[in-house]
């Protein structure tokens, strides 16, 4: 895309969602569903405001091969497989004149074995933002969140979000773990979300459909740069159809990914990808997707593509237990690879790369949870990745295989 229509994406995000800001009703108990992960929290209710405070623990032991560039196995409490321990605060406070009501969100994480931050010096690396919420206007949010492709793409992209659809929820997506990686198909200059991100969605029936645009962002602890505007910045658009029994979603992605020195060449990476869930009886749901993607590499090397699909199901008989069995497949055509030889990962800055190698991943993965109750569950996971022909991966330094086991516990307040 040009400039003029790149930017013309983030205005149009705004003027649609301005479209609809009147006349609203009052419905916004809905914005208090975006942080899943709450279940009931810590509420606090007065007239025309509603604030949560909520958390999520996981704690996994895990049981790693080739976790060194010596081969070495390491058997430990590590980061979490299945979702980033956190806490937050959500509110909504009611507007006069039938505007749509102001909602925020401020979310951190952190590691249940350590107490560290994930991300050093960052409170709330996992959500920033301010926006606004109607039934009528939709959702309108300000500031660092999940990149809208990450929405679109994480009903499908594994077997964990049991619903399989896509709403106004920021969801989807495991933590850590070997089948993960395909969520970086749906990232940005700033990995999976998005600073400085602009995002509406809107539910029209069965459908959602989103826009977004992320400005100038070259990173943590870098600021903008006058003049250059469309460095390190995204643009997506998205939509799903929300039928229940079959669901189905997809996006498109841009973004200019660069270093943060101003002579250094703004290179286009590009995604799409299409995919779905369908439900077959009351005890199985079935995902899959596959995923396109593009990146501009100095012209010595020549441009990067690649391929990528996943097959997962669930199988829940009752409400105690639930199982999980999928496998995801990477193919990478002429892939840019860092100083150590391993292959970068989608979205990553390519400016610096100087060969390219074509190869492909493979991982198989399981998962059995036995849930106590709404908010605490164990469960047993494990998975193996394979790698062929010129594909080294960083998480097994470049051994053509990793088998990962492990246990773990989540608990929600």
């Amino acid at each position: 895309m040009k400039r003029l229509p790149r930017r013309a994406i983030a205005l149009a995000v705004t003027a649609l969602a301005a479209s609809g800001a009147y006349a609203q009703t009052q419905g916004e108990d809905n914005v208090l569903r975006e942080a899943s992960a709450r279940r009931e929290g810590i509420s606090f209710h007065k007239p025309g405001l509603d604030l949560s405070l909520y958390g999520l623990l996981d704690l996994t032991f895990v049981s790693q091969s080739n976790a060194n560039a010596n081969g070495d196995r390491l058997s430990n409490f590590t980061t979490p497989w299945f979702s980033g321990s956190r806490w937050g605060i959500i509110g909504s406070r009611n507007l006069p004149d039938g505007a749509p009501s102001l909602i925020f969100k401020l979310e951190g994480e952190f590691v249940v074995a350590t107490g560290k931050f994930d991300t050093d010096n960052t409170i709330f690396n996992r959500d920033a933002w301010v926006g606004f919420y109607g039934d009528n206007f939709g959702k309108l949010t300000f500031g660092r969140q999940n990149t809208l492709p990450r929405d679109f793409a994480g009903n499908w992209g594994d077997p964990y979000t049991s619903d399989g659809q896509v709403n106004y929820e920021e969801r989807g997506w495991t933590n850590t773990n070997n089948f993960k990686q395909l969520i970086y198909y749906a990232a940005s200059p700033t990995s999976t979300r998005w600073d400085r991100g602009v995002v509406y969605k809107k539910q029209f029936g069965q459908f959602m459909a989103g826009a977004g645009h992320q400005f100038q962002s070259p990173g943590t602890g870098n600021d903008p740069v006058a003049g250059e505007n469309d460095r390190n910045s995204s643009n997506a658009l998205g939509l799903a159809w929300n039928g229940g029994m079959v669901n189905v979603s997809g996006f498109y992605n841009q973004s200019d990914v660069s270093s943060t020195a101003t002579t250094a060449p703004k290179l286009k990476h590009k995604s799409y990808a299409l995919g779905g869930d369908v439900g077959i009886g009351p005890m199985v749901r079935v995902y899959g997707g596959w995923f396109h993607y593009t990146a501009e590499q100095p012209a010595a090397v020549g441009e990067r593509k690649d391929n990528a699909w996943t097959l997962s199901g669930r199988f829940a008989p009752t409400a105690k237990y639930d199982f999980e069995l999928g496998y995801a497949h990477f193919k990478a055509d002429n892939a840019g690879v860092n100083a150590s030889g391993f292959v970068l990962n989608p979205y990553a800055n390519t400016n610096g790369v100087t060969r390219g190698v074509t190869g492909t991943k493979g991982t198989v993965y399981a998962s059995a949870f036995y849930h106590f109750d709404r908010s605490t569950e164990v469960y047993v996971v494990a998975d193996r990745m394979k790698t062929k022909d010129g594909w080294a991966d960083p998480r097994s330094f470049g051994k053509p295989d990793q088998n990962e086991f492990g246990v773990g516990i989540r608990t929600r307040f």
